[in-house]
């Protein structure tokens, strides 16, 4: 069932800003970004506890205990770090300077994000068109501007954190008519704010058939082998074996010294193999992009499990 969209009156721009009313999105994808932030070295998460019991969870030795549905605040320098919990067991996880940060998730509960659009008026709002995606949770479908991860670290992709409320206007410079802001939920958080909005109040109980968790058992990231030894994937290696590195660097210097190394690398590679592609089938660009994708992801992540202890 679609959310509606709010007919909100026009607000004419005063001085230097213009207040943007928030009009929820008809069922449209989620809007993907990457946010790499920060000024120090230090990584800011959410350690969350969405459960309606305490929780109790140890990183680097030092004990954080949750009361129920609420979060911490915790920063984490570059390097390894050690993390226990009842739904986790000790797991060893490496933390990578610059990163936006996100949800440090030891429950491994469902989080989801929705994409909402702020505009001066609805018809504004109209020019806001991300593509439809579907969601499941218990078996559930969601249709809408919607992501959702249960990941042990879910990285940072909204501007409203999961106890933060999303408010209802936001004021950005004159002239801008619309915006996109992401919000994080928990899933039973969500469930109430998607129902509220689409007068389907009941439906996720209704509906519901909760499967028996998976146990935890996330692997590691590798990179990727290569594909060949034609002239892109001999272009491609340095780019692979940095990757390789980043994953094992520990301090703030190192990674940032490799994350530079990667920019120049990139640079040579799109210069190497400008034209190839043309030459190729469409099978075998897909499989370039495939691991040219998973090898750049890896700079992307503020957080990743290296193994159980």
């Amino acid at each position: 069932m679609p959310l509606r969209i709010f007919a909100l009156s026009h607000e004419p721009r005063t001085g230097t800003v213009v207040r943007m009313r928030r009009h929820l999105f008809l069922p449209l994808a989620f809007l993907a970004a990457l946010l790499l932030s920060g000024c120090g070295a230090d990584v800011v998460f959410t350690l969350d506890n969405p459960t309606d019991r305490p929780l109790a969870v140890t990183i680097d030795g030092e004990m954080h205990n949750l009361a129920p549905r609420t979060g911490e605040k915790l920063a984490l320098a570059p390097g390894r770090h050690r993390l226990s919990a009842p739904d986790t067991g000790t797991v060893l996880f490496m933390v990578y300077t610059k990163g936006a940060g996100g949800i440090i998730n030891p429950t491994l509960r469902p989080y989801v994000v929705i994409q909402e659009i702020y505009a001066t008026d609805d018809a504004a709002a109209e020019h806001f068109k991300p593509f439809r995606k579907t969601i499941a949770l218990d078996g559930v479908e969601f249709e809408g501007p919607f992501s959702v991860s249960s990941e042990l670290f879910i990285e940072k992709a909204w501007q409203f954190d999961v106890h933060q409320p999303m408010p209802d206007s936001i004021s950005v410079d004159a002239g801008r008519k619309g915006n996109i802001q992401g919000k994080v939920y928990t899933a039973e958080d969500f469930v109430a704010h998607f129902e509220r909005n689409t007068d389907s109040v009941g439906r996720y109980e209704r509906e519901r058939r909760p499967a028996a968790a998976a146990p935890f058992a996330p692997k590691p990231p590798v990179v990727p082998d290569a594909l060949g030894s034609d002239k892109w994937d001999t272009a491609f290696e340095p780019l692979r074996l940095l990757a390789r590195r980043y994953l094992a660097a520990e301090t703030a210097d190192e990674q940032l010294a490799i994350r530079q190394e990667n920019f120049d690398a990139t640079m040579t590679f799109i210069e190497a193999t400008a034209g190839l592609a043309s030459k190729q089938s469409p099978e075998v660009n897909l499989r370039r992009q495939d691991l040219h994708k998973a090898v750049m992801e890896i700079f992307g992540h503020s957080a990743l499990y290296l193994g159980k202890e």
